[in-house]
């Protein structure tokens, strides 16, 4: 819940992609599925030639989306602790 209240702060105006759950098992990170997963949904994106939004758990997926042109908007501890009782999940 409060992780979609982050994101729909900072949602396009009009029709986007919102990409959720990416990821890969840790066997599979470091061989190219992550970035495979990711290429494969931004060409039907890039196609229909929408913006897209998505929201990095790790340092990880942060480095494979900033790789693919993503950009930081907001960092989410900044938001846990401004929006959430307590400052979110300890």
């Amino acid at each position: 819940r409060g992780f979609g209240r982050a994101a729909a702060a900072h949602e396009p105006d009009g029709p986007h992609w919102q990409l959720l759950d990416l990821g890969a098992s840790p066997a599979a990170r470091g061989l190219g599925v992550g970035s495979a997963l990711l290429q494969h949904r931004l060409t039907r994106v890039d196609a229909e030639g929408l913006p897209a939004q998505l929201m990095a758990t790790t340092p990880g997926s942060r480095q494979l989306y900033e790789r693919f042109g993503f950009t930081e908007l907001e960092q989410l501890e900044s938001w846990m602790a401004r929006e959430l009782p307590g400052g979110g999940v300890r």
